[in-house]
């Protein structure tokens, strides 16, 4: 900076500081008057009516489970109760010598026993059960009738009936289907290689030898 730039500045200086100054207090007393004219807050107004619900917000995740609380005391026993009032008499029981136990030699059981009654007399009881088991009848027979359990031999296989059955097994019909296959014959084995040849057997007599000894008897 040159000696008269420098010399301008430090002349000009005390008028710009006041010229500043003078503005602050300006702007400072403005700011006290306004301040002055402040409006004064009113009396409080009345609550406003409760607006409407909003929409609901979603749901939390659920919380953790808790933990299980401890096991409580048992309680005490409580005292028995009063005895209740006699039921009536049961009816008499069978005796073993009054059972007769039967058997057709297939499915069928058969129980007979006499039951005693006061008013109306000794009674006979037939009960019947039937046991499910399977019965081998040989080779399908046309015409023949078979009972559920039944099984027959037939095109080389073996055939259970699952229900009362007339037709033969192993067909397309809907007659044929109640027929459960059971087991099936298995595919023809492969032929067998040939056997060594025997031992070679003694050497014959001499047949026109033979002839001419019997001659000579």
């Amino acid at each position: 900076m040159s000696a008269d730039l420098a010399g301008l500045v430090r002349g000009i200086a005390p008028a710009i500081r006041a010229f500043v100054a003078s503005g602050l207090e300006a702007l400072a007393a403005r700011v006290a008057v306004l301040e002055e004219r402040a409006p004064v807050p009113g009396p409080a107004g009345q609550a406003g009516a409760s607006g409407a619900a909003g929409e609901r917000g979603l749901d939390g995740k659920d919380g953790r489970d808790g933990r299980d609380g401890k096991d409580g005391r048992d309680g005490v026993d409580g005292t028995d109760g009063a005895a209740g009032a006699r039921g009536p008499a049961g009816a008499d029981g069978l005796e073993g010598a009054d059972l007769e136990i039967s058997h057709d030699g297939e499915r069928t059981f058969t129980f007979t026993w006499k039951r005693r009654d006061v008013l109306d007399g000794d009674r006979l009881e037939v009960r019947r059960f039937v046991v499910p088991c399977v019965i081998y009848r040989g080779v399908f027979e046309e015409g023949r009738t078979y009972a559920a359990g039944d099984c027959v031999t037939w095109g080389g296989a073996m055939w259970i009936a699952k229900a009362e059955a007339t037709a033969r097994p192993g067909l397309t019909a809907i007659e044929s289907r109640v027929w459960q296959l059971s087991c099936k014959a298995g595919r023809d084995g492969k032929p067998g290689k040939d056997g060594k040849d025997g031992a070679r057997g003694k050497d014959g007599t001499d047949g026109r030898d033979y002839g001419r000894a019997e001659w000579a008897r």
